[in-house]
């Protein structure tokens, strides 16, 4: 099973339905039909299964449609560059991405 780990504060919205999507860096090893399991990255015994449903791949983050961007909680592509930077201090607009929505609980 996959795994992909989610900041403490963004798990409760993962756990109830809330948010069904993450934005990573890089290409990720993801496909439609994969069960996955979404920990806390503070405490691996938190965690949900969930199945991916669609992965998109960009060549750029600059690419990214604004919708998406919307739907993982930010306000615009600058704020997602900030905020991805905590995690990928080395992203930025070039920067390959892949987008992971996975089902309702």
């Amino acid at each position: 099973m996959k795994k992909l780990l989610v900041a403490s504060d963004l798990f409760p919205a993962v756990e109830s339905g809330d948010k069904r999507i993450t934005i990573r860096t890089g290409y990720r090893d993801f496909d439609p039909g994969d069960i996955i399991r979404i920990e806390n990255a503070e405490d691996s015994d938190q965690f949900v299964e969930r199945t991916v449903f669609e992965v998109l791949k960009f060549f750029r983050a600059c690419m990214i449609p604004r919708r998406y961007i919307k739907e993982d909680g930010f306000g615009s592509s600058i704020e997602m560059y900030d905020v991805m930077q905590n995690f990928y201090p080395d992203f930025n607009e070039l920067s390959p991405v892949t987008i992971i929505y996975w089902s309702l609980p």
